[in-house]
């Protein structure tokens, strides 16, 4: 990749970062319904149609999920042929220890809108379907058989399912969200990943 290229993905993850922080901020304080695109631009200085190109709508703004992202990056597709579980609860558990603070902060706040929010909640589903597919898919050898990629799959799909339902606390660290995440992801693979 050039540097004009990695110039213009660093400048897009800055933008998306003012914008998840505004939204963040502004929701929690007005609520969601009253807070406008046009203010969050505002507050994370950008143009509004800038914020569009980041996020599509005001609740991408919110399943934007950079922890999933960041483990469908980190899945090694050899070493998850051999041992997709193992695969998956070491890239969550990685990933879940490379939060920075404020990452982290954002992360608490997010899931604060969102519980606040039952339409909120209603239209993650679709983000996390497109996430749990991904994961499936690199968890899923390229020669498997087609039980055994339905399986995969469906271990994928409890297991984003499951990381969802996670309790996190004020309290939480980074590393007991991982440590809960990566039981998760081996818990998720007890029916599917059973061996018929």
């Amino acid at each position: 990749m050039g540097a004009p290229e990695a110039g213009r993905e660093g400048k897009a993850a800055r933008t998306r970062l003012a914008v998840r922080r505004a939204a963040i901020e502004l929701c929690l304080e007005h609520g969601y319904p009253a807070t406008s695109t046009k203010a969050i631009a505002e507050l994370a200085g950008v143009a509004e149609r800038t914020l569009f190109r980041a996020f599509p709508t005001k609740a991408a703004i919110f399943w934007f999920d950079p922890f999933l992202s960041r483990v469908i990056r980190r899945l090694d597709a050899r070493t998850a042929a051999e041992d997709p579980v193992s695969a998956l609860s070491s890239a969550v558990l990685a990933t879940a220890r490379a939060i920075t603070d404020e990452e982290w902060r954002l992360e608490l706040g997010r899931r604060k809108v969102i519980l606040r929010e039952p339409d909120l909640i209603a239209t993650g589903t679709q983000e996390l379907n497109l996430a749990a597919t991904r994961i499936g898919e690199l968890l899923t050898p390229v020669d498997a058989s087609p039980e055994l990629a339905f399986r995969t799959a469906l271990f994928a799909r409890f297991a984003v399912a499951g990381f969802g339902i996670v309790p996190v606390h004020a309290e939480t660290t980074t590393e007991e969200w991982g440590t809960e995440l990566a039981r998760v992801a081996r818990l998720a693979a007890d029916g599917p990943m059973e061996r018929p």
